[in-house]
């Protein structure tokens, strides 16, 4: 019988590119849920008439590339291609409070430009250099039960089957997760903690680059590269009921009782953190995590629907937007290492 390749022998591992569309050896190998790459030639028809009944054959036209990827929330990798997808990236500092002197804070921002990457697929049999590739959209989603899930839509230029593949290396740290320790909700700084709080039942952010798919030049059948369009950023809180505070928000302060002429912004701040610590010595514990930061929060709605029976739900959706001298999105990343992705 011939060999049967099985999908728990593949990998997949990411390297940042120094040049658009050159391919480089991968040195983040993540975990993944889902994997779909999709790589299309696009037949140019010829529309004519030969005097017979087919068709002509196709003269060959553009070579496209996405992919949908959910990798394993490990935040030492995935902390990597968030970079990917933000472009901005400070230099990382040693935690001030408590004191550490191995665990590092960074903030990811929107960049002016976003990297480009290459993607390696080891399919058993053979692997592929997905080449040029950067990401197009993100949504972070997490609630009690599961590790944060991370989805990313990307794009890339080209591709090439890669006859040496990289041996991957997997991270050691868990992933986050909604019930470590550090995690946290707040709105308009108030933590949603306590009896009179409601319960996040759960939650999700999208990121939206708008990458222009479209730059291409006479002469070659691939993309010259994805500017990037304007950004756009999304979420919502699925909440229980325990007080209308957040219905007052929505209705454009937290004093209205209707809605008013205009809708005040809000902020919106979501940590998820890991079981493993970036310091783990006594007295420091300082955690794996991530920190969701949007100050200008536009409140779309807030439904809170009727129930024949049990605990009432209310859906918190708003759009974020840019603030006097912050992003529309940016978040704080806590690791182990002082060097920028």
């Amino acid at each position: 019988m011939g060999n049967y390749y099985v999908g728990q022998d593949t990998s997949i591992g990411f390297g940042k590119e120094g040049t658009f569309g050159t391919a480089v050896v991968p040195s983040y190998f993540p975990a993944y849920e889902t994997w779909s790459p999709n790589g299309k030639n696009t037949p140019i028809k010829r529309a004519n008439a030969r005097r017979r009944r087919g068709q002509s054959y196709m003269a060959t036209g553009q070579y496209d590339f996405s992919a949908s990827l959910r990798p394993g929330a490990e935040p030492d990798v995935l902390f990597f291609l968030l970079a990917c997808a933000f472009g901005a990236q400070t230099i990382p500092t040693l935690v001030a409070s408590p004191a550490s002197t191995v665990a590092y804070n960074s903030t990811l921002s929107f960049g002016a430009t976003i990297p480009s990457f290459t993607t390696q697929f080891y399919r058993v049999g053979d692997a592929i250099d997905f080449s040029g590739c950067m990401i197009d959209t993100l949504k972070l989603a997490c609630g009690p039960g599961q590790e944060l899930q991370a989805d990313f839509g990307i794009v890339g230029q080209t591709e090439a089957i890669n006859v040496a593949p990289t041996v991957p290396s997997y991270s050691s740290v868990f992933p986050l997760i909604s019930e470590a320790t550090g995690g946290q909700i707040g709105i308009n700084g108030t933590l949603l903690t306590g009896p009179n709080s409601p319960v996040i039942k759960n939650w999700s952010v999208s990121l939206n680059n708008n990458l222009d798919k479209s730059l291409r030049t006479v002469g070659s059948r691939f993309v010259q590269g994805f500017p990037l369009g304007q950004r756009m950023v999304s979420g919502s809180l699925t909440l229980s009921f325990a007080s209308s505070a957040q219905y007052k928000l929505f209705y454009g302060a937290l004093t209205a009782t209707s809605p008013q002429p205009s809708i005040t912004p809000a902020t919106v701040g979501i940590t998820v953190a890991s079981q493993s610590y970036a310091d783990p010595a006594t007295g420091k514990l300082i955690p794996y995590s991530l920190n969701l930061n949007m100050n200008a929060v536009y409140i779309t709605s807030d439904l809170v629907p009727g129930k024949l029976q049990g605990q009432l739900e209310q859906t918190f959706a708003f759009e974020a937007a840019e603030s006097a001298g912050n992003d529309d999105l940016s978040c704080v990343i806590t690791n182990a290492s002082g060097s920028i992705y």
